[in-house]
Order: structure tokens, then C-alpha cells, then sequence
């Protein structure tokens, strides 16, 4: 089995029934005390549709678990309104 890192999905395109991910890698500046991270591309991942569709239902579910777990939150969520009752 191949084991392929990726840092983040660059882009992703759908074409001829198969969606395309672009894999980048992340690695530091080319120069000193250039903040921009420098994304390059380190392959791609090319799926039909129905795959792709199952792939995302997993990545969701993974996500819910997450969120249930505290470990990330959920970005959708609404924030907190404080209480303009009086005491």
C-alpha cells in the first residue's frame, strides 16, 4: 500500500466523471522572515464520483466525532447571546 502525506487539498475539480484533488505539502519560506508558507504540490488523488461522495460521508462522521469529542469546534455553530434579562 502506498502511504501519501499531503499538508491540504489544493484544489479540487470534477471532469469526465471523476473528481480531481490536487495534494500540496507545506514547507518553510524560501526567504528569512517571509511569513508565506510555500504550498507545493506532491500528487493528486483521483476518484469517481460515488467514491468521492462515500469518502466525503466518512470525512463528515469523522468530523461529528470530533466535535462531539471537543477536539475541534464547529465553525457553523452559533455563538453564545448573553442573557439582557435582569437578575
Amino acid at each position: 500500500m502506498l502511504d501519501v502525506f499531503a499538508d491540504a487539498v489544493k484544489r479540487v475539480d470534477f471532469s469526465g466523471g471523476l473528481v480531481r484533488m490536487e495534494l500540496v505539502a507545506a514547507y518553510p519560506p524560501g526567504n528569512p522572515g517571509d511569513a508565506q508558507i510555500n504550498l507545493q504540490p506532491n500528487g493528486r488523488l483521483v476518484m469517481p464520483l460515488d467514491g468521492f461522495l462515500s469518502t466525503f460521508q466518512a470525512m463528515q462522521h469523522l468530523i461529528d466525532q470530533l466535535v462531539t469529542a471537543g477536539i475541534v469546534q464547529n465553525r457553523h455553530a452559533e455563538p453564545a447571546v448573553a442573557s439582557t434579562s435582569p437578575p
